[in-house]
């Protein structure tokens, strides 16, 4: 693959799915899983400006020889986005900056408002509704559709599981979120995601499946099919 073609690869996949890394550790009776519903007492993604996680990251795909890296995430600071407020979050792989993106929360409800990606700039009007903990229970799902881009977005609580990565063993909640073209639209990508959350800490493990059949130079087929996952190394939690 050349570097015109990964760079189309780069923009398929983060534009349609914003890789989020959140890290952390679990603390025995205080880290039980609930159904009330995401709080400041029981939040699966914990936003302050500090934070940083890192994650080990794998990624295969078709055709290619297996890549590892490291992926840092940080909080940066607040920024408002017409008048509502939101946190910047910096993702940084192998030491390149690689996404930037503005997330707001809202009664449990993560939305996000803008993603810069490669350089690329997309605003979500609506906000990108990315999870939906209003509620905590399995079978939970929810829905987000964004004309401009011409991506549909699905979600869904699956239940509860305890994993272990390299920080740690966790209980969580497992959540699979999918991104579709609309109408079949060709150029966007679908992408599988699954992440594991675990309460005061976020994200501690991700799998995401990516397939994409877009047209290049001269009318030529580009088929990408690649899977990541990441996992927790360390992290570095604020109090608020």
């Amino acid at each position: 693959m050349n570097k015109k073609q990964t760079k189309i690869l780069l923009l398929l996949i983060t534009i349609i799915i914003g890789v989020v890394i959140i890290s952390g550790c679990v603390n025995n009776e205080e880290n039980k899983i609930g159904e009330e519903g995401m709080n400041e007492t029981n939040d699966y993604y914990p936003l302050e400006v500090g934070n940083q996680w890192v994650f080990a990251v794998k990624k295969e795909t078709e055709g290619e020889n297996p890549q590892n890296s490291i992926t840092t995430v940080q909080i940066t600071k607040k920024e408002m986005i017409n008048n509502i407020e939101t946190f910047v979050i910096e993702y940084e792989t192998d030491n390149n900056t690689s996404q930037i993106e503005y997330v707001n929360k809202e009664y449990g409800k993560i939305l996000c408002c803008r993603r810069i990606s490669q350089g690329k700039e997309q605003n979500y009007y609506p906000l990108q509704l990315w999870a939906d903990f209003s509620s905590l229970k399995k079978g939970k799902k929810w829905k987000w559709a964004d004309n401009t881009i011409n991506v549909e977005l699905e979600g869904e609580i699956l239940g509860k599981d305890v994993i272990t990565v390299p920080a740690g063993t966790f209980e969580t909640y497992i959540v699979k979120i999918t991104t579709s073209p609309k109408d079949n639209v060709r150029g966007i990508a679908n992408v599988k995601w699954m992440g594991w959350f675990a309460k005061n800490i976020g994200v501690v493990k991700e799998d995401a499946h990516i397939y994409a059949n877009v047209s290049i130079n001269n009318n030529k087929r580009l088929i990408v099919n690649t899977h990541i996952i990441a996992e927790l190394k360390s992290y570095n939690i604020s109090k608020k």
